[in-house]
Parts: structure tokens; C-alpha cells; sequence
């Protein structure tokens, strides 16, 4: 099972969501998506990868996302070491901070990042689209064939 949470507030970051979602459509690993307010530890429970969708909000991950993460962390802070994640972040203008912010937690849980952040800037365009369905099409390869 792979779980996607995201916090989707605007016209792109519903998007970049949907692009997220077509790219999951293309594996074959079931999946879940979850909004990031609406945080539960249990939506981890049997999940092979993590898939985090979060808009920047000045040069960090939107409030939704952090809820998510101050929810998840001590229940599942020693279980779910080396699960893949992949992170797509939608920015005004920079994105790194995001990025930045995300990376220890991740790392503090163990967590491994597939990739660098995909970091989306201003309006999505259909490349942009086509990046985040990879980047979702990716982390479901590689949890279906286990190299993650």
C-alpha cells in the first residue's frame, strides 16, 4: 500500500494532486490518499511508501503538513524505518526551504527520500504534470518490485 497525503489548497496544487494521483493509477500498487489536516497514525499501518504533496508557505511546508507529520511521529517513530518516500512540493517562487524543512523529519524517522524533492514553480504546466505523474508512477515501480 502506498499512502499520499497532501494538503491541496489552490487551482495548482489540485493539479499537481491529480497528476500525483494518475501517476499512482499506472502502478499496480494499491494506494490511499489522505488529507494532511485529517493526520492518523493508522493510515500507516502496512504502507511499503509515502508520497507527501505540500504547497510552500513562507519557505516551509504548509501548516497541514507539519500537523501531519506532529501527529505520525512518535507512534510510528521506531516502526517504519526505510520507508520510501517521494515529496512534491508547489512553490511560488523558491521551494527549498520546503525541501529543507522536510528532510530532517524524514530522516529522524528513518524515512528515505527516492529522489530529491520535486519542487513545482508558479503555474503547473502539462511538463509539470508529467514530472509529478514519474515521480508517482516511480515510487509504485519501485515498491512493487522492491528495490525500494
Amino acid at each position: 500500500m502506498i499512502t499520499l497525503v497532501h494538503h491541496a489548497p489552490g487551482r495548482n496544487s489540485q493539479r499537481l494532486l491529480h497528476a500525483l494521483q494518475n501517476g499512482l493509477n499506472k502502478g499496480t500498487v494499491p494506494w490511499q490518499a489522505y488529507p494532511a489536516l485529517q493526520a492518523d497514525p493508522q493510515w500507516l499501518n502496512g504502507c511499503k511508501g509515502l508520497l507527501l504533496m505540500t504547497p510552500e508557505n513562507f519557505g516551509y511546508m504548509s501548516g497541514a503538513l507539519k500537523h501531519f507529520f506532529d501527529t505520525v511521529f512518535y507512534p510510528v517513530e521506531h516502526s517504519l524505518r526505510g520507508l520510501p518516500v517521494a515529496v512534491c512540493i508547489h512553490a511560488g517562487k523558491d521551494g527549498t526551504g520546503t525541501a529543507r524543512s522536510i528532510r530532517p523529519i524524514c530522516d529522524a524517522l528513518g524515512w528515505r527520500l527516492i529522489a530529491d524533492p520535486l519542487i513545482v514553480r508558479g503555474d503547473v504546466s502539462k511538463a509539470h504534470d508529467q514530472h509529478a505523474q514519474t515521480l508517482a508512477e516511480t515510487l509504485s515501480t519501485g515498491v512493487e518490485m522492491g528495490i525500494f
